[in-house]
């Protein structure tokens, strides 16, 4: 189980403040949550975010939820949710195994749906490629977002496969790059 010193840490990191016990679409709401953190960190302390700051932000999100899922998966990860992973689990939740990956359940491989830090990274890289202050852009972004890592198109997909950890918080971060890319791209065409 996680420690008592690192559990009051690692749960409300991991599930973007709780926004991942959502019982309907948590990574839609988790995805929310960032942004209402966001906006309103921007507000209450006068914040002009730059895109540099932005991109900043989500690398760190990134770090951060690498360590703290991996932290999460090797002590949750079991086919009930509730009772620590087994050292075979253990080693493909931190992809740590040295040979050939023994058979696991590949509910392991998933991202844990109650786990949200994801969706604050790939969120974050979205905005670094809009004005974030217009509404008008920030709704398209997030609608781009969402849709990126609901489908798991092309390189989202392919990233999601990783194992453990990184395979959580690379499809993120590749789709809110992909999203970026995109309204960039719909955006010079409109010019």
């Amino acid at each position: 189980m996680i420690g008592t010193f690192t559990r009051p840490l690692i749960v409300p990191i991991v599930t973007g403040l709780y926004s991942g016990f959502c019982p309907i679409a948590p990574g839609t709401m988790g995805t929310v949550a960032a942004l209402l953190i966001f906006f309103t960190s921007c507000a209450l302390f006068n914040l002009q975010i730059t895109q540099l700051e932005l991109i900043q932000l989500a690398v760190w999100t990134f770090v951060i939820g690498l360590i703290t899922v991996s932290i999460y998966l090797r002590t949750h990860a079991s086919k009930d949710g509730n009772k620590p992973a087994d050292n075979q689990t253990q080693i493909a939740a931190a992809g740590m195994s040295n040979g050939p990956t023994p058979p696991l359940d590949r509910k392991i491989h998933l991202d844990p749906k109650e786990v949200v830090i994801d969706e604050w990274a790939g969120i974050f890289t979205a905005l670094a490629f809009v004005d974030y202050r217009s509404a008008l852009s920030t709704f398209v972004i997030f609608g781009l977002f969402r849709f990126f890592d609901a489908s798991k198109i092309g390189p989202v997909g392919w990233f999601e496969r990783l194992p453990g950890s990184f395979g959580i918080m690379a499809d993120d971060i590749i789709a809110g790059a992909l999203a970026g890319l995109t309204f960039r791209l719909v955006e010079s065409i409109q010019r």
